[in-house]
Formats: structure tokens, sequence, C-alpha cells
């Protein structure tokens, strides 16, 4: 199962990559894990989500409050602006810049979070998949063991019904 109490230094992301792994030779420990390291991962998704939403809000946040600040020092100037170049004042502050930094930076993590979590729905899928592939070649195996067995019941009843035949014609020379 994922691991809750981990090093200051792990990344639990790499550690959640690397279960995506199936092994087909422990299918039902996959199987029994999934579920945990879907749920890690969507709550992990949730908080990504809310951490991008509230940097989106307080870059609008400084937004708004820069572009009050310059139509302020405007109107007191007595100089007409228009919204173009506010805009393009509020894109060169500093404060704004780092904002936006901080807002792509999450919205980046948000959706590696969210291609995480895809990738353990296609994970669930497969491992159904793998079991009832599993499934079937324990099927076939039982179909080619019965298979054999009959062959080879069939084998043995030859030999026996020949070995009766020749003690048969033996008994009728005497």
């Amino acid at each position: 199962m994922v691991q809750r109490q981990r090093s200051e230094d792990s990344d639990p992301r790499l550690e959640l990559e690397g279960n995506l792994r199936i092994d087909q030779d422990n299918l039902d420990e996959c199987l029994v894990e999934q579920p945990g390291f879907f749920y890690h991962v969507a709550e992990e998704v949730a908080n990504a989500n809310a951490r991008r939403d509230t940097l989106k809000l307080e870059l609008e946040e400084l937004m708004a409050e820069e572009d009050g600040k310059l139509r302020s020092a405007a109107a007191r100037a007595e100089e007409k602006v228009t919204e173009a170049s506010i805009q393009n004042h509020l894109r060169t502050l500093p404060t704004v810049q780092a904002a936006q930094r901080k807002y792509l930076a999450a919205r980046t993590q948000s959706e590696s979070w969210a291609a995480l979590k895809e990738a353990y729905s296609q994970r669930s899928y497969m491992l159904k998949e793998l079991v009832a592939l599993y499934l079937a070649n324990m099927h076939n195996l039982g179909v080619e063991r019965g298979a054999i067995s009959a062959r080879g019941q069939l084998a043995d009843a030859a030999r026996a019904r020949g070995e009766d035949q020749r003690r048969e014609a033996r008994l009728n020379k005497k």
C-alpha cells in the first residue's frame, strides 16, 4: 500500500508513478492495492487543484488591486489611459509576473497529477483485462489437460483392447 509517512525529500508523485507497474505474477496483490493507490492520487489531484485555484484567485485579486492603483494614479494625473495600456502595464509588474509564474507552476502540477490519475484509471482497466486473460489461460490449460488426459485414456483403452485381442487370438489358436 501507499506509505502515508514519507521523508521530507521524497516526491509522492514519483513513488506513485513507480507503483503503476503491474506485476503479472502477483495480480492479486495489484488488485488489492489499486483502490488505495487510486484514492491517494485522486486526493493529490484535489489538493493540487485547490492550490491552483487559490493561486489563480490571488493573481486575479492582485491584478484588480494593481489595476485600481493604475487607474487612480491616471485619474489624479488627469491622464487618459486605454484598456490595452493598463493590461500591458500590469503584465510588466514584477509582483504580477511572479504571481503568474506561481499560478502556471501550480497549473502544471495539477495537470501532472490529473495525468497520473488517468494512468491509474488505465491501470485499473489493464488489471481487469489481465485477470480475464489469466483466467482464460487457466481455463484453456484445464481444457488442454482434459484433452491430454482423454487422449491418454483413449490410448490406454486402445492398448488394453489390443492386448485383449492378442490374448483372445492366442486362445483361439490353441
